[in-house]
């Protein structure tokens, strides 16, 4: 792995790091908002579907997919709260 961007500059490192990157946050901040919910209502019918259909391979199936849908909540959830925390930090530390 070289040194070298995209664009076929050196890096020197002093660009702005993890802590210090500023992207969309309010957008991701509403994204996973409006896709957590929609996640959990999307397992929470998946989970009752697997359990009215006759146990066998469609059960499996509906089954795994309600809990790639409860880990998706989750995920969304779990950004939604760190973005929210990370904004609100920012916030405190300008307003100092």
């Amino acid at each position: 792995m070289n040194a070298l961007s995209h664009h076929g500059t050196a890096r020197t490192g002093a660009g702005p790091g993890p802590a210090t990157a500023r992207s969309a946050r309010a957008l991701r901040l509403r994204l996973s908002g409006a896709l957590a919910p929609v996640f959990l209502v999307l397992s929470g019918l998946l989970a009752w579907g697997a359990a009215e259909t006759e146990p066998g391979d469609t059960q499996t199936v509906v089954a795994v997919l309600s809990s790639v849908c409860f880990f998706a909540f989750c995920a969304a959830l779990i950004d939604a709260v760190r973005v929210a925390l990370g904004m609100r930090r920012e916030r405190r530390s300008s307003a100092v």
